[in-house]
């Protein structure tokens, strides 16, 4: 339960989660003004939340990331955030905000590699400004390398990841570790190695205008 003015200056408003008898915890959260000596509830969030905090006369409200392939209950791709504030007739939230945890497919911040972790391999394209060929590299949790360059769509299908839209921005000097594979984004590129068994520490470096192999481990 929270407290505050979060119906504008001066008001004296709840904030009040409800507690579900499920792995989540909570069935959505409310808030309630205090009037003639009554609370009433002036607005209702259905989905349930990983907790709610007060900013200062307005509210955060943070919920799990579920990955596709994650049970309901158990929750791995990190958290999502938005701000709700009154705006004098009714609350109105903010855009999201992500903070995802070793998200399985992400770009470059430069916006010219994107990668994608998977079960059996991890695999990257590189997208470049100058219109030159696009790289490809794959890795196998064996330690193989598979590299391609290509100036035509037409071989997309075997060498490539599907370029997709709105996926997580990998920030300069954050990993990504997922299925025995570590992606580390820099200036320079994106690397990805295996991070465990054997062959840990092979892998490829990618950017927007090469693919290589690495040698050795890193």
């Amino acid at each position: 339960m929270l407290c505050g003015s979060f119906l504008g200056p001066g008001s004296n408003a709840m904030v009040v989660s409800f507690k579900a008898a499920t792995c989540g915890g909570t069935a959505g959260w409310a808030v309630f003004r205090r009037h003639a000596g009554r609370w009433n509830m002036v607005f209702h969030q259905r989905n349930g939340q990983r907790s709610l905090a007060k900013v200062g006369s307005e509210i955060e409200e943070t919920v799990n990331i579920l990955r596709p392939s994650d049970p309901r209950c158990v929750p791995t791709g990190g958290t999502k955030s938005r701000v709700w504030h009154w705006n004098g007739s009714r609350f109105v939230a903010d855009g999201w905000a992500y903070h995802y945890l070793n998200p399985e497919w992400f770009t470059s911040p430069d916006k010219q590699v994107q990668c994608l972790l998977g079960e059996s391999d991890a695999g990257c394209n590189s997208m470049p400004r100058n219109g030159g060929p696009q790289h490809s590299a794959h890795l196998s949790h064996a330690g193989a390398v598979r590299l391609c360059e290509v100036a035509t769509p037409s071989v997309y299908e075997t060498c490539f990841v599907q370029w997709a839209p709105n996926v997580p921005v990998l920030a300069y000097g954050q990993s990504s570790e997922l299925y025995g594979f570590r992606c580390t984004s820099a200036p320079d590129g994106i690397t990805c190695v295996t991070s465990s068994g054997p062959a840990t520490g092979k892998g490829f470096r990618i950017d927007e205008e090469e693919a290589v192999e690495l040698e050795g481990r890193t």
